[in-house]
């Protein structure tokens, strides 16, 4: 200790406190001095004073990799090679990227002309067979695509779009020419034209599936598992690590499923009965809302497995005797808004709105069910995007509205283009939702109304 400093450092109640450089320092000091007598030269020029301040260093930077290490050991301070120890311990291994890349659809001679061909998220495409009785490679669309054949032809009959695997992993990262066609049961099942109207190629090689999620998402999953059999909280750690699983709520009224913790705290539940137990041959239900990613195929048809398929295989060596989940879709809401922004000079309007659309979707998505779209969250992705001077006005829209209390009255009334007051938010309110809403950013909504001008 140094100058009656009384801060124990190192390992402590509060976790490891690093000791500054100017303790370590004054302690050098007072060391000097005590050995060398007091009246040595410890100024600014001196050389012992240069000695002591190097080592002074190097003993901050030891200080410094012990906290590394003492935070190494856990969960939410753990990173990198770290981490991925404490998830093996757990029972969990680092998942890898979904690959992607670049799809090119065209529509061929058989397409009849001047008509638009759509291709809604989550449209499959995929590789050939590579060998008999083994699945091809399947991407799902990200984004909406529209193609139409005019005559004559001005290029509308063939758009490029970002394309995902549906499963993890570098054997998504496929070569040149490796796509092929629009999946045959996907386009019987979705689509209102003959798959055959449409070829799907890709001029560069996919990638990303090589890679692995970030310590982020990873510590995430880690926190979210269960330490328990047979509750809530299994069930939905189970169905978060399914992929294309954005968030799900399990919803259980009844308590069918057991309690992780005791519902009345330190009761002894042998000292009394409050209900006679349930009967194991009585079926019991209990409801999981789920939200999908975008493009995820809920239901599956043929060859094509959908995430509802997925969560009840998934489910079923967990569940409880006789105990049944009900899966439902959670509600999906848009979200748009109305902004003002104003510029520097020289600021290019369109990149500043694409890197806002991109960070603005970026943040809505990783919103979970029922949390809400803070105002000041969405006014500080305005704030940070290079070029934008000032943000007025910023008001947040929902689409649907959220419903009226329905009595017995008039019905509910919905927004539209005439009564914009009940889409919006007053400035500076957020988006409440309920816990079985999800949001989405609308990038192509009409609800969107940004304003731009330029000093």
């Amino acid at each position: 200790m140094a100058n009656g400093d009384l801060v124990n450092y190192g390992v402590t109640d509060r976790g490891f406190i690093v000791k500054p450089f100017k303790t370590i320092l004054d302690e050098a000091f007072e060391r000097a001095q005590l050995l060398f007598g007091p009246d040595i030269d410890l100024r600014s020029s001196s050389t012992m004073r240069k000695l002591l301040e190097l080592t002074s260093l190097e003993d901050a930077l030891l200080w410094m990799g012990l906290d590394g290490v003492y935070n190494s050991g856990f969960t939410a301070t753990a990173s990198g090679n770290a981490l991925d120890l404490l998830g093996t311990d757990l029972g969990l291994e680092r998942a890898h990227l979904f690959a992607s890349g670049a799809a090119t659809f065209k529509l061929t001679d058989a397409a009849s002309k001047n008509c638009v061909y759509a291709l809604p998220p989550g449209t499959l495409v995929e590789t050939a067979p590579p060998a008999v009785g083994v699945p091809p490679q399947r991407f799902r669309l990200l984004s909406k695509l529209t193609l139409v054949k005019h005559d004559p032809l001005d290029g509308s009959e063939q758009a490029a779009a970002t394309v995902q695997a549906v499963l993890r992993g570098p054997e998504g990262n496929i070569a040149v020419q490796q796509l092929t066609q629009l999946n045959p049961t996907f386009a019987a099942r979705y689509l209102s034209f003959d798959p055959h109207f449409i070829t799907v190629s890709n001029v560069a090689p996919f990638g990303g599936g090589e890679l692995y999620e970030d310590d982020s998402a990873y510590r995430r999953k880690l926190f979210a598992l269960p330490r328990t059999l047979w509750t809530a909280d299994a069930v939905r750690a189970v169905v978060l690590a399914l992929d294309g699983v954005r968030d799900a709520l399990v919803y259980d009224p009844f308590g069918g499923l057991d309690t992780a913790a005791p519902a009345f705290g330190k009761f002894c539940f042998s000292d009394a009965n409050f209900q006679l137990p349930r009967e194991l041959c009585n079926p019991y239900y209990f409801t999981i809302t789920v939200a999908p990613n975008p493009g995820v195929l809920w239901e599956g048809d043929g060859d094509i497995v959908g995430l509802r398929e997925q969560i009840l295989e998934a489910l079923q060596p967990i569940r409880p005797i006789s105990i049944f989940p009900t899966l439902a879709l959670a509600d999906i809401v848009e979200v748009a808004l109305h902004v003002r922004l104003t510029l520097f000079q020289g600021t290019d309007p369109g990149s500043v709105l694409a890197a806002v659309r991109s960070a603005l979707t970026a943040y809505i998505s990783s919103l979970r069910l029922g949390d809400a779209v803070l105002y000041s969250q969405m006014l500080r992705i305005f704030v940070e995007t290079p070029g934008v001077k000032d943000v007025q006005d910023l008001r947040l829209r929902r689409c649907p509205p959220r419903f009226g209390e329905i009595a017995c009255g008039p019905p509910a009334v919905f927004g539209n283009d005439a009564d914009i007051a009940h889409l919006e938010e007053p400035c500076g309110g957020n988006l409440t939702l309920a816990p079985r809403e999800v949001t989405v950013f609308a990038v192509d909504s009409p609800l969107l109304d940004v304003e731009v001008t330029t000093i």
